[in-house]
This record gives C-alpha cells, sequence and structure tokens, in this order.
C-alpha cells in the first residue's frame, strides 16, 4: 500500500484502509453486499461511480471520505484490463483481512495477530474546540454535577438505554432527551459547547461525559489489606511456634520429630495405639484436634 496522489493533498492510502477496517470491525459490515449488486458480470469489477457509492453505502451514516479519499481509493484499485473500472474484489479482500485471514486451510499453523483492542474511537479524526467552548463546557458540568448530588439523581440508568450496542455513544439528540428526562436543563450555547467538547463524527461520548459528570465512588481496595493482615497473621504463627521450639531446647519442627523419635525407641512407645481409634476409615487422615487430642497423651507418656 502506498501514497496516492489525486492532484490535490497526497492520500495515505494505508492509513485510509485501517480506517476503513476500524469500521467494519466494529460494525461487522459484510463488504461485498454493497457491491456485488453493481457486479452484473460477477467479475469483480465495477464503475468508478458505483464503487464510491458502495463506500458512501457501506459507511452509512459514519460516512466521511473526502472526494480526495474517494478519488485515492478508486485510484489505487483501478482495473488495468477495463479503463474507468475499480476492483472492488480486491478491496474487499484487504478490508476483510481485519476479520479474519482467508484460505487459512491452506496454512493452519499461520500465525494470526490479535485485534481486539480496537475500539469505535480508534481512527476518530481530531475536533478543534475553542477555549470558549471548553470553558463554557466545564461550567455546564459543574452546574449539571451540584444538581446531580443535591437531587440524588441517577444518570447512569438513562443514557446508556440508548446505547443498545455498548459502543459508549448516542446521537445529539438521544443526548437532549437524556438531559430533559433527568431534568438537567441546558441552553443551546451550553448543548453546542458540549458536543463540541464530547462529539465526533459518530455522536455524543457519553461514557466520558458521565465520568466527569457522575463519577463512580472509590472504594477502597480489600483484596491488599485482607492479604497483609493474612501475611501478618502467618508470620505471628510462625513466630511463636519458633518461641515454642526454642524454649523446649529445638530449633526446628524436625528437630522436635527426632525428639520424640529417640524418646518413643528408648520407651518403646507405639504411637499407633493413641491415634487409631481416630481414623474410623483407616485413611490415615484424622482432624487437627483429633490429632492434638492424642499427642496430648503421647506427651503424657513421654
Amino acid at each position: 500500500v502506498s501514497t496516492q496522489s489525486t492532484g490535490a493533498a497526497p492520500v495515505d492510502v494505508a492509513s485510509l484502509l485501517s480506517r476503513l477496517q476500524c469500521h467494519v470491525k466494529v460494525y461487522r459490515v459484510r463488504v461485498s453486499e454493497y457491491f456485488r449488486d453493481f457486479d452484473v458480470l460477477k467479475s469483480g469489477s465495477i464503475s468508478r461511480g458505483a464503487f464510491q457509492r458502495g463506500l458512501a453505502g457501506m459507511q452509512g451514516k459514519q460516512f466521511d471520505l473526502t472526494p480526495a479519499e474517494l478519488d485515492a481509493l478508486s485510484l489505487f484499485y483501478q482495473d488495468p484490463n477495463i479503463p474507468g473500472n475499480v476492483r472492488w474484489s480486491a478491496f474487499q479482500s484487504d478490508i476483510e483481512k481485519i476479520m479474519t485471514e482467508p484460505n487459512l486451510e491452506k496454512s493452519p499453523k499461520l500465525d494470526i495477530q490479535s485485534n481486539d483492542d480496537i475500539k469505535l474511537d480508534s481512527w476518530d479524526k481530531e475536533i478543534k474546540v475553542t477555549d470558549s467552548e471548553r470553558e463554557l463546557c466545564q461550567k455546564v458540568v459543574e452546574r449539571l454535577r451540584n444538581q446531580i448530588s443535591q437531587r440524588r439523581i441517577m444518570t447512569k440508568t438513562v443514557l446508556p438505554d440508548f446505547d443498545r450496542h455498548n459502543y459508549g455513544y448516542v446521537s445529539k439528540n438521544q443526548f437532549a432527551q437524556s438531559l430533559s428526562y433527568l431534568g438537567l436543563e441546558c441552553t443551546e450555547p451550553e448543548k453546542k459547547a458540549v458536543y463540541s467538547v464530547y462529539g465526533d463524527a459518530k455522536g455524543i461520548n457519553f461514557d466520558s461525559f458521565l465520568k466527569l459528570l457522575d463519577p463512580a465512588p472509590c472504594e477502597p481496595r480489600k483484596y491488599e489489606n485482607n492479604l497483609a493482615e493474612m501475611v501478618r497473621y502467618i508470620r505471628e504463627r510462625e513466630e511463636g511456634t519458633e518461641r515454642l521450639l526454642r524454649r523446649d531446647g529445638c530449633s526446628t519442627v524436625q528437630g522436635v520429630i527426632s525428639s520424640v523419635k529417640d524418646t518413643v525407641m528408648k520407651k518403646r512407645i507405639r504411637l499407633l495405639e493413641f491415634f487409631k481409634d481416630y481414623d474410623k476409615l483407616k485413611s490415615g487422615k484424622i482432624s487437627k484436634n483429633n490429632f492434638k487430642t492424642g499427642a496430648r497423651f503421647v506427651w503424657f507418656k513421654i
């Protein structure tokens, strides 16, 4: 993929294809559905005008390709055999590589790179926001935040209802309708400022807006505290065990076992007699309390 020049500023076709792949991946678009009706002869080649109309249909309401970008794509995929035609089948093959690699049955060991990091705003164009709009938007957010705090309004149950596909975006009309439903009034200049800061070609990014407007309370993480307390408890038990061993003249548990072995062998004590009655199933395992009870009798004998 190279850069195509159409008489105006050069267009980076690689970046343009990546942007279209992002659109196809996020919206699960079938590219062939927008071009095959123009290809009556099933040759994989259609006219330039039909190709550009197919691109417009493929993007739908999110259509944002400039005439220079349309011409660059048409020039890059032009059909060398039929002047004025575009090879839409080659375009489809390049775009749908974002979904899956073709002919995987011929190369089953091919390493496929994951593209799960692609999101809706991966290729958003930067929108210039003036300082006055940003300042007005900040004042609106502060005022609405105070109203939400005073009235105890649940904002997170309204805006997500309009986002059926969990993209994090809603339209301007849906955004205005949500504010009206919540009882949060804004003037037209204030709405335009919010649209400029949190809006783009796909709508209003209400997810970012809600994080600033009604942030979720930061709850303390209990796992780290519980883990630290557990470690402290284990260390205290280990230190207590070491103190008892030092008091009895043994430095380790192995020392205790060696001492018991010597005493049992000298006094001819059968340890099995003190524990077997607790092992009803003859499994060689008893509970900790039963072991302590049996050990008391052993220590009494020792």
